[in-house]
């Protein structure tokens, strides 16, 4: 029996018996990145086998929408020690992990903006639109009675300005900005070496800001080609779709639809 959560699990043996085959999904809680999965003695549950005819194989280059996303947890103490709004009692269970910051105040001589490094992108194509989305959180209030919220966020994609959002206090806020690849001006998803930076911009009134990035995710136009022999994808509304880039004849494919 295979188990996970109390719940079994459907699984696949490897034709040889050397294997089992089953769809394993991670965890993103305050608490674990790990999840479990059991295996034990009882009652199995078999993937069920679908027989059908290969369709006509699809000769037109498609693309699906593939998203990535991509959140590093520095050190919550570390952290508390230049950002100690987050630390405010009255969220026990809050999550206070944190990839890093930014910073501006009014007459300094430099700022902090977020970089996310390099940041790839498998089978991107440089067409079609796509979407960034970056998880914020304040770690400052102005104390100044201003009508103008306390924050002001630009994301860059590939050091191009492709949106921007405000909000208050120690918010939580979601900043998601959708652009058109190959129109001018615009910035262009590569399938490696992508950065996205945040950085904060002062309204008229506000002395500083102090705002941490939490995650950074990427929605982009991907061909269907496989990376290391394995393609998770979907097929939208295309009737066939061909995957390319397997080194071998010997493809096992999976539907890991809730359908």
């Amino acid at each position: 029996a295979f188990s996970n959560g109390g719940q079994p699990v459907a699984y696949l043996v490897a034709k040889d018996n050397s294997a089992l085959y089953f769809y394993g999904q991670g965890l993103d809680t305050v608490y674990t990145d790990t999840n479990v999965y059991w295996l034990g003695v009882g009652d199995a549950l078999l993937m069920a086998t679908r027989n059908t005819t290969l369709p006509k194989p699809d000769s037109v280059a498609r693309t699906f929408p593939s998203t990535q996303r991509w959140a590093k947890n520095l050190s919550a103490d570390v952290l508390k020690k230049f950002i100690p709004a987050l630390a405010v009692a009255g969220e026990p269970d809050g999550d206070y992990w944190c990839w890093g910051y930014a910073y501006v105040k009014a007459g300094a001589s430099s700022s902090v903006t977020f970089s996310s490094g390099n940041l790839d992108a498998p089978g991107a194509v440089n067409a079609g639109s796509a979407t960034v989305a970056v998880e914020l959180r304040g770690a400052s209030e102005s104390t100044n009675p201003v009508s103008v919220p306390d924050h002001h966020a630009e994301v860059l994609v590939n050091g191009v300005v492709v949106g921007s959002g405000q909000f208050d206090g120690t918010d939580h806020y979601r900043l998601e900005a959708r652009f058109d690849q190959g129109v001018a001006g615009a910035p262009v998803i590569l399938p490696q070496g992508n950065v996205i930076s945040v950085r904060g911009v002062l309204d008229q009134g506000v002395p500083s800001s102090l705002f941490v990035v939490k995650s950074v995710e990427l929605t982009y136009p991907r061909a269907y080609q496989a990376v290391n022999n394995a393609l998770t994808f979907g097929t939208g509304n295309y009737p066939a779709v061909t995957v390319e880039g397997f080194t071998g004849s010997d493809v096992t494919v999976l539907d890991i639809s809730d359908a």
